[in-house]
């Protein structure tokens, strides 16, 4: 039996795991941020598109209550969460650098379901968690309101649906749900983002750490690709030319 070359069978044999390798690492980063939530959850939150957000007992920072049915400037993504919640703080911790990355292009309104108290104390540092950052938030489109009820999580789970935590609802300017999606931050980069010119996503590629990660990432990706439809296609032709020389 003809053996192809053993230079171009032994890249053969490199690529083709590399590229199953690097597919399975460009998965995993990308799915790094992403919010879990159930078919279940996804498919109640979903029928509350195109009507308005029930009447919430909303307190702000001053200890007032504030409503939200009223009309807005830009889209609103309300986003539900709590100090435990590990997945909330690795969302809300990319608000800061998507509000100034997108300009007046959208704001948040961060829904705390703790105890007043405790939802004071993380505001101003004081709290255990690593919260550090909503201290240090001086953003004018980001707005910390609390659910003042005896029972937050109940209370949500009647009016709203709500299951999991965080858990998302983009208003458009009338106050109307729009959209339910899983990540607030990948919901910002692909739609409230998506006219963003080429100019734009070179310029965030090249200053940001996250960036040329994507950059690098898509690149052995790709090149992977290449390399093994290449070396594959050729072992292909030796093995038909072998073949028809007999």
């Amino acid at each position: 039996m003809f053996i192809p070359n053993k230079v171009l069978k032994f890249w053969l044999i490199l690529f083709i795991p590399l590229f199953i390798a690097l597919g399975y690492a460009t998965y995993r980063h990308q799915q790094k941020n992403t919010t879990p939530t159930s078919v279940e959850q996804r498919a109640s939150l979903i029928k509350h598109i195109g009507s308005k957000l029930p009447q919430l007992p909303l307190k702000n920072t001053s200890y007032k209550f504030v409503s939200l049915n009223h009309s807005f400037q830009r889209p609103v993504i309300l986003d539900f969460w709590f100090a435990g919640c590990s997945p909330c703080i690795a969302e809300m911790k990319q608000f800061s650098k998507l509000l100034k990355e997108y300009p007046g292009k959208f704001e948040i309104i961060s829904i705390s379901i703790d105890p007043l108290s405790e939802w004071k104390n993380s505001l101003s540092g004081k709290s255990s968690e690593n919260l550090s950052f909503l201290f240090n938030n001086k953003d004018t489109l980001w707005t910390h309101l609390n659910l003042d009820t005896a029972n937050p999580s109940s209370f949500l789970a009647s009016s709203l649906n709500l299951s999991q935590y965080p858990s998302y609802f983009v208003l458009d300017s009338n106050g109307t749900i729009i959209e339910t999606p899983q990540s607030a931050v990948k919901y910002i980069e692909k739609v409230i983002g998506k006219k963003m010119n080429f100019t734009h996503f070179l310029w965030k590629s090249f200053t940001s750490e996250e960036g040329w990660i994507n950059l690098l990432f898509s690149f052995l990706y790709y090149s992977g690709l290449f390399w093994s439809i290449v070396f594959l296609i050729s072992w292909i032709r030796i093995l038909l030319k072998n073949r028809n020389s007999h």
